[in-house]
């Protein structure tokens, strides 16, 4: 590996930890990218965001700390008449790496609960997901990267029938009602997954296509649980907090292929790209 590895966040929206690489048996086998990097890389059963609904959680990441310690703590706060300003002395973790001599970048959302320098912070963005600037990062080595995958907010509408959870075989969490509307919104967030994890392998096969595999340390996480769920997203519980988090990446980076069961705060992942 080059002396500074390439760091890619693939930041899941809504997404609970229903992977084969978890033991879910709904999605053995269904989710060969995700279980790929769980086994060339280190995977956390016990990983918990520090917020249970996406603007908080993401806010949270990129300052660095605990959402309600700069006021970031309410959704969507950026977007009423009260603009929330960062303290002066906080800078956003990208922006940090850009200082450190990073290429910074972000496809899709943002998200954060505050007014920010999107110049400062990122040295290109894009609204799309899709838009990865793969030309240009062949050449801005070392570089940041988040790309946000769709996770359970994925539409499922269009996912092949054949490839599609059977509804009747999903087991409901035994603190729902047993019945066909919540095995069908279960079954739809195993597909959510199962489409996601097409995208992500797609991500995967750009980065060999453009060489920049061997020296990407790629992040694999979630910003919190399941979104059609009541006592999931928006909910302080295992099932609003719980997500997946795998790293995977090229020696001497990440530790040999594991996995961790102790209790991680996904918050601490901006000290640890930093």
């Amino acid at each position: 590996a080059k002396e500074r590895p390439n760091i890619l966040w693939l930041f899941a929206e809504d997404t609970s930890p229903w992977m084969g690489c978890y033991g879910d048996e709904v999605n053995k086998g269904k989710t060969p990218n995700i279980d790929g990097l769980a086994a060339r890389g280190v995977m956390f059963s016990r990983a918990y965001v520090p917020a249970p609904v996406c603007s908080a959680c993401r806010s949270a990441l990129m300052g660095g700390q605990s959402q309600i310690r700069f006021d970031a703590h309410e959704h969507r706060s950026s977007r009423g008449p009260a603009k929330l300003h960062l303290p002066k002395n906080l800078k956003l973790l990208p922006q940090l790496m850009k200082e450190g001599g990073y290429y910074t970048f972000n496809c899709g959302k943002t998200d954060y609960n505050f007014v920010w320098d999107e110049k400062a912070t990122y040295s290109y963005q894009a609204k799309s997901r899709i838009q990865v600037p793969w030309e240009e990062l062949k050449k801005q080595q070392p570089f940041f990267g988040q790309i946000q995958t769709a996770g359970g907010k994925n539409n499922t509408g269009n996912f092949p029938a054949k490839r599609k959870a059977d509804p009747a075989e999903v087991t409901v969490p035994p603190d729902y009602p047993q019945n066909d509307l919540y095995r069908r919104t279960v079954a739809q967030h195993y597909d959510a997954i199962r489409k996601d994890d097409d995208f992500i392998g797609q991500v995967l096969k750009d980065l060999e296509a453009n060489e920049l595999a061997e020296n990407t340390i790629i992040v694999y996480f979630g910003d919190h649980g399941a979104n059609n769920l009541v006592r999931h997203k928006q909910m302080p519980t295992e099932g609003g907090l719980h997500v997946p988090f795998i790293i995977a990446g090229p020696d001497p980076w990440v530790p040999a292929p594991s996995v961790r069961d102790d209790l991680v705060n996904l918050l601490d992942l901006s000290a640890t790209t930093l």
